[in-house]
């Protein structure tokens, strides 16, 4: 669990974003973690013939289980620093539910698979000692057609799919659509969303 929790504390989040507040900025987009438990690095590390541990799209469940957890304590610590600071806007972007809709819907967007783009061996064209960069390793030739890139990095059509789902979609509390000068209500804003199964991501 190391190498999962390095990177992972909202705590220090909410603090940097506190301070941007402090600094004057008025209007704050805060991102919720992937769902790492499809990102093929953790995927290649934590590699199991127990297909348990597997969702029905190739996906680790319990390491989305500690992605799911931890981003519902980071909208708990959004909507305490909202209290704190009801004159700025904050707004949840939830980068979960925007990525995992592009695992589970591949074929709708194009996508072959969990495999990387650039990368070279095992199950996921990847490898851990052989990594994007390296003179040995290569590059896909059609990128557009695969989620992942270097294993821990989403390809430009992936980004670009997200970005339309939260700039356009429902994958931020509140929606950009709804935004006004007016501070949303709290509990409508962080109510709890369902992941699309059809239209727009």
């Amino acid at each position: 669990m190391e190498l999962v929790g390095k990177h992972l504390s909202h705590p220090n989040s909410i603090h940097f974003n506190e301070e941007l507040i402090d600094l004057g900025a008025s209007t704050l987009l805060i991102p919720g973690m992937f769902p790492k438990g499809c990102n093929s690095v953790y995927l290649s590390i934590y590699e199991t013939k127990d297909m348990n541990q597997y969702d029905s799209f190739g996906c680790l469940k319990w390491l989305n289980e500690f992605c799911e957890s931890y981003n519902q304590k980071l909208q708990y610590e959004i909507f305490n620093l909202g209290k704190i600071h009801p004159h700025a806007k904050l707004i949840y972007a939830d980068y979960y539910k925007a990525a995992l809709s592009l695992y589970q819907n591949q074929s709708k967007f194009g996508f072959i698979g969990l495999k990387t783009c650039c990368g070279k061996g095992g199950r996921y064209n990847l490898s851990v000692n052989q990594t994007c960069g390296m003179p040995s390793v290569n590059a896909c030739d059609d990128p557009s057609k695969y989620i992942s890139w270097d294993g821990l990095h989403l390809t430009e059509a992936a980004y670009r799919l997200m970005a339309d789902g939260i700039i356009n979609g429902s994958y931020t509390i509140p929606k950009f659509s709804i935004l006004s000068s007016k501070k949303p209500n709290e509990e409508q804003r962080f109510k709890k969303r369902s992941l699309p199964r059809h239209g727009r991501i």
